[in-house]
């Protein structure tokens, strides 16, 4: 499980949680006046990719001719998320050193990769911060390497981009005015992904938050949610996620839909707010909700920060009828012992266990494992990132409680969720997790 916790399923190498500790002790056991880079690094066009098989044999291929150059010991390369990779470049005495390494990955990666005879074309940018320059925290160095990352993907005559102070300065000013204008002007919706049992009834559903930005387009949370928390922001899109999550349960009701539980995903910063546990339950008061159809998903790195308050408050909204999810079970912390004394109710196992479940004995084992000690605790188990009728039969086999997956759903719009699957009784609803 532990091994599971730190790498990445699908090449390997360590992900972002080994690499967030592998920086703090590099920061911990620096000595004066040496220096280490933060490189990040993405796949531009891989995003655009619909095909799960030719994804991973690209980003494969990609690895390959990024790891064949730099078997150093003092270079650690990890993978970030799907499209993105970070190299760690340790004891290194000028700017030439990373100059070069990110020539040498940008030359390796200028021709296309051949897959079932066609030609694929990629481009590969990249962002460095350096310590202590940069900054003196793994949170700041991350940031900043990205900041430049975005300034690198937008310039077109070049591959590599050194953090300046500027950049964030600029960045930052203009993406917070843009969020306080997107609140204002209603530019965030809600999509809904059910989750369901595994004999397809629906349990319930999590909310998920989408920008749509008039310039850009749709926005992920990943794009804004970070700068949302570092500005204080997340507090008001937290209260006007709980409120449309609640409009939207009493939309269910006035056309005759039964309606379900619905979950939000919340942060240690909206949980450390004085009067959090107030504000949860006034909404549901003005808006008539029930409690037991808002369910709070907290990831267990969350719930560590804190951990006394965040306990606290967790056990004020469970006598008030709210319950909570334990999200991302097995990335990151995943140590059993929390569930000991943190009031859950349900459990996510994270994708990355799903993923390889269907071909890894190993993977399998622990799934089953996680399933079993849930249960025994009285605790229900879903699984996110299902994808295939395989994982599904194996999940139902091993008697998880619920899926949430692209094998039945993907995240939907409010009034295609509810026209697919609570109108004229399209789906059978199953017992609530």
């Amino acid at each position: 499980m532990e091994y599971q916790a730190y790498h990445d399923p699908l090449t390997g190498l360590p992900n972002v949680e080994f690499l967030t500790n592998y920086i703090d002790n590099l920061i911990k056991n620096s000595s004066e006046g040496k220096l280490f880079a933060v490189m990040l690094m993405d796949l531009e066009a891989i995003d655009i990719i619909d095909r799960k098989d030719m994804k991973n044999f690209l980003i494969k291929k990609i690895l390959d001719r990024i790891t064949n150059n730099f078997k150093r010991e003092n270079i650690l390369i990890a993978r970030q998320n799907t499209d993105q990779f970070a190299l760690i470049v340790k004891d290194i005495n000028n700017l030439k050193e990373i100059n070069d390494i990110a020539l040498k990955i940008t030359q390796e990666n200028s021709s296309p990769i051949s897959f079932n005879r066609q030609e694929f074309y990629y481009f590969l940018k990249i962002g460095v911060s350096l310590y202590p320059k940069d900054g003196s925290n793994t949170t700041s160095l991350l940031r900043k390497a990205n900041v430049a990352l975005s300034y690198a993907k937008k310039d077109s005559g070049t591959n590599c981009k050194f953090f300046k102070h500027n950049m964030l300065e600029h960045l930052t000013n203009n993406l917070e005015k843009k969020l306080k204008k997107a609140l204002k002007s209603d530019e965030f919706t809600l999509y809904y992904q059910p989750q369901v049992d595994t004999n397809m009834n629906l349990i319930s559903a999590e909310a998920l938050l989408r920008w749509e930005d008039p310039e850009k387009g749709m926005i992920g949370p990943g794009q804004f949610i970070p700068l949302a928390e570092e500005t204080g922001l997340i507090i008001p899109i937290g209260e006007w996620v709980f409120n449309t999550v609640c409009r939207q349960i009493n939309y269910c009701k006035d056309i005759g839909c039964t309606p379900i539980p619905i979950s939000i995903n919340i942060s240690i910063n909206q949980l450390m707010q004085e009067d959090f546990v107030r504000i949860i339950i006034q909404v549901l008061k003005e808006n008539e909700i029930e409690p037991r159809y808002l369910m709070l998903e907290i990831t267990e790195s969350e719930a560590m920060q804190q951990k006394e308050i965040v306990v606290q408050k967790m056990e004020e909204l469970k006598k008030a009828g709210v319950r909570f999810i334990l999200d991302d079970f097995g990335k990151g912390y995943s140590s059993l012992n929390y569930l000991r004394f943190l009031p859950i109710d349900i459990i996510k196992i994270d994708k990355s266990f799903i993923d390889f479940i269907t071909t890894s004995k190993r993977d399998r084992l622990i799934v089953r494992t996680v399933i079993e000690i849930a249960h025994s605790l009285n605790l229900k188990v879903i699984a996110e990132g299902v994808e295939t009728e395989q994982q599904l039969s194996i999940l139902t086999s091993e008697k998880c409680d619920g899926i949430q997956g692209y094998v039945y759903s993907p995240p939907l719009p409010n009034r295609d969720f509810i026209k697919k699957y609570l109108l004229n009784g399209n789906l059978r609803h199953g017992s609530q997790c």
